[in-house]
């Protein structure tokens, strides 16, 4: 399992992470965000500002919308075809501020 993506957006970017998986038969993916403070993790589903595609057998594509530092935190992605252990990959993810300079 492979799973790419920027690691430093910056805040309103449009954040793409993608998670190959290679299962036969084919692996549901779960998508997870993983929180430091509080400690937190979420299972993530489609909605307004977040879409989960799975374009092929080998690929589950997660998009957010217009990020904010809200976003930031660990992208897992599991892949689970019931049979055997369960793949786990994983991307960190921080959202940044654009940072404007005046001249002094």
């Amino acid at each position: 399992m492979t799973v790419t993506g920027l690691e430093s957006p910056l805040e309103q970017d449009n954040v793409s992470i993608q998670c190959n998986v290679r299962a036969n038969p084919r692996a549901k993916v779960t998508w997870l965000l993983l929180k430091e403070i509080p400690i937190e993790i979420t299972r993530i589903i489609s909605g307004t500002r977040v879409s989960i595609t799975d374009t092929s057998q080998a690929m589950s594509i997660l998009q957010i919308t217009k990020a904010t530092a809200a976003d930031t935190g660990v992208y897992v992605c599991v892949a689970d075809n019931g049979i055997g252990s369960p793949s786990i990959g994983q991307r960190s993810v921080t959202i940044t501020g654009e940072f404007l300079t005046e001249n002094l």
